[in-house]
């Protein structure tokens, strides 16, 4: 096996930073492109070609919008279940807890991803580094930083010294 075959998707924020659009759906369903389908298709998509089989959605804020999309997966070709956030159990981790208590992963080994995250990252490669290690978890990090607005240098007296728009920013240690 070259990568795990369940996934866990986070998509059970409110989406605060994306109002109004997140009034009315849930972020991971915002439409995306000329063909205007869900974020979070496009995630599920990419999962799927990389050999992940089964994905259970961790979902909360309006959560029947993605079931209703999404059902158990029959349409993207692989097997969804879902588990809801409640009082008890939300945000990141406690959405992941509550998965795993209430059996919806039932191997040792399986990927955690966010739902409005679509990253150049190979799961092969990365699981392959995860096994040889015998980690407990790996993490795929950014080495830079896309900053979205411009950003300005100012020097002595505020004089301005330079702009530069929306550079990337190195947030690699050495």
């Amino acid at each position: 096996m070259s990568t795990p075959r369940i996934a866990l998707i986070l998509a059970g924020g409110k989406g605060r930073r994306f109002r109004p659009y997140t009034d009315l759906i849930p972020k991971p369903m915002i439409p995306l492109g000329r063909s205007e389908k869900p974020l979070l298709e496009y995630v599920v998509k990419m999962l799927s070609l990389q050999g992940v089989e089964n994905i259970v959605l961790l979902v909360g804020y309006k959560w029947r919008y993605i079931y209703n999309y999404f059902g158990r997966g029959e349409k993207l070709g692989v097997k969804i279940d879902y588990s809801i956030d409640d009082e008890k159990y939300s945000g990141t981790g406690g959405s992941v807890l509550k998965a795993l208590e209430n059996g919806k992963v039932a191997e040792d080994d399986f990927l955690v991803w966010y739902g409005d995250i679509i990253a150049e990252v190979s799961l092969d490669s990365m699981y392959k580094l995860h096994k040889s290690l015998s980690a407990s978890a790996t993490l795929a990090v950014a080495e830079k930083y896309q900053v979205p607005v411009g950003v300005v240098r100012t020097g002595g007296a505020g004089v301005i010294e330079s702009v530069e728009e929306k550079p990337w920013i190195d947030v690699t240690s050495s």
